[in-house]
């Protein structure tokens, strides 16, 4: 391969854009969310069992999941980085080893402390890592009917809460907790076959970047040691410029050093997205969204149990949302790709229908209703989720899409672990899951109404003077 023209394989490159080998890269970054979602809504069907196992409360495992998805979420920035000096294979294979070991090392756990650190340290970093390496391989595999693509991948997400939900309340019964999480960490494993099937993803303008950066760290060490000499020599002058000067040299040296790494770690990690007013919109969205589907995951099914619906009736309710939440990614690729409706108007419509079955969902008393609100919620949340991917890229560009989506998952990933601290609480001083999600509801009824004032900003610097390019409105009328 190291033989190869470039030209041969810029052709390759391209030959297997938007076909070939990408669709086997999009059956990957499907198994991925398959299985990281599964896992996910597996927790909170354990949740009440192992409360009891472990004689705790119910919003220190809330909190626990929810550092799980904070790691997740905090590991993509360094995944990001590192993908600029390693084979992105490599990166995948090891980390989805890294995330089934946690799985099966909680099924062993003896303390709590012992299955946070499974699932958090060890499970968390895992599918950290492998997160934002998929989503950017789809990125760069795929440029038109991106939305499709995008949506056909993020669709494990439901299948895998659809498929694991009554899954593992069988195991539940059938082997307990301990074997539930041995034999969910056993199918886990299949990641690792599909992490073959990945190519490494080479950024040259990242692996620059990075270059550079060692080599103006390497200068900035020569020039501190050249100034903490000078700075010696003329304190041989006396006995206080002598002292004086030892202690400007302890202090200049690393300050120059620990200055200029900050600032190439900002450069290569595109810290300055933040900046970007369009990009500041996204992440909030995002934050909003990922709060309100977390907190879901979470605590649904203990709520509708506390509703008094059976335990059968609520993994059914947890199929129902997530094939609302599949339709939802099905039907925004093609309507976003034909330009059928704006990304504004559809992010509004869906939060805010989500909003709405979480607001009535103390009234959803009977089977059939809780099915209607868990259709729309699972369908609304979709949309909402697999657009903030599309807009994002857009906004970052392909060059920086790694990193995008790095630092928005960084930034939501603050909002995961609110959403499992803040609801486990509520319900602990309250005993009412309604208090729960009356709140959730609250929080995500915000979503509609920031991207409402955004489309007011833009249209009002619009009328008053040329748009600069950080307040080009990322949802607004006349972007699809």
């Amino acid at each position: 391969m190291a033989d190869t023209p470039p030209t041969m394989s810029t052709a390759r490159r391209r030959e297997n854009v938007d076909g070939g080998w990408a669709y086997l890269i999009l059956l990957a970054a499907y198994g991925y969310f398959f299985v990281f979602a599964g896992i996910g809504k597996s927790l909170g069907v354990l949740l009440p069992t192992l409360t009891e196992q472990f004689d705790t409360q119910t919003w220190l495992l809330g909190a626990i999941i929810s550092i799980i998805m904070l790691i997740k979420d905090i590991s993509a920035v360094p995944s990001a980085l590192l993908s600029t000096k390693l084979p992105v294979r490599w990166i995948l294979i090891a980390s989805s080893i890294v995330a089934c070991c946690g799985i099966i090392g909680a099924s062993l756990a003896q303390t709590i402390t012992q299955f946070a650190v499974c699932m958090s340290v060890l499970s968390g970093l895992g599918f950290g890592f492998c997160s934002p390496l998929m989503q950017t391989l789809v990125g760069h595999y795929f440029h038109k009917k991106y939305a499709c693509a995008n949506g056909f991948a993020t669709a494990g997400m439901p299948l895998g809460v659809m498929a694991m939900a009554p899954l593992t309340q069988l195991l539940l019964d059938v082997y307990g907790w301990r074997g539930a999480l041995l034999i969910l960490g056993g199918i886990s494993l299949n990641l690792v076959a599909l992490t073959l099937l990945t190519r490494p993803l080479v950024s040259h303008k990242a692996s620059t970047d990075v270059e550079s950066a060692s080599s103006d760290l390497r200068r900035m060490s020569t020039e501190g040691q050249q100034r903490s000499a000078r700075l010696l020599e003329q304190g041989n002058t006396g006995e206080q410029q002598r002292r004086r000067s030892s202690i400007r040299s302890l202090v200049v040296r690393p300050a120059a050093i620990i200055s200029s790494g900050g600032k190439q770690f900002a450069k290569a990690s595109d810290l300055s997205l933040f900046k970007e007013f369009s990009f500041v919109v996204v992440v909030i969205v995002c934050c909003i969204v990922r709060f309100t589907k977390t907190a879901w995951i979470i605590y649904f099914v203990p709520h509708a149990i506390d509703m008094g619906f059976g335990k059968y009736e609520a993994s059914l309710f947890v199929t129902v949302n997530s094939v609302g939440n599949l339709l939802g990614k099905i039907v925004h690729g093609p309507l976003i790709d034909r330009k059928v409706v704006t990304r504004k108007v559809l992010l509004i419509i869906s939060t805010t229908a989500s909003a709405a079955a979480l607001f009535l969902d103390r009234f959803m008393v009977t089977v059939p209703s809780m099915i209607v609100g868990q259709l729309v919620l699972g369908m609304g949340v979709g949309i909402a989720a697999s657009l903030f991917v599309i807009v994002i890229r857009k906004v970052a560009g392909i060059k920086r899409l790694a990193n995008s989506l790095a630092w928005a998952s960084v930034a939501s990933g603050l909002m995961r672990l609110l959403a499992g601290f803040v609801p486990g609480w509520i319900y602990d001083q309250t005993n009412s899951y309604n208090d729960v999600f009356l709140v959730v509801a609250c929080v995500t009824i915000v979503c509609p109404v920031v991207v409402i004032a955004e489309a007011a900003v833009y249209k009002f610097c619009r009328k008053k003077a040329p748009l600069d390019a950080r307040w080009e409105g990322v949802i607004s009328d006349d972007d699809n």
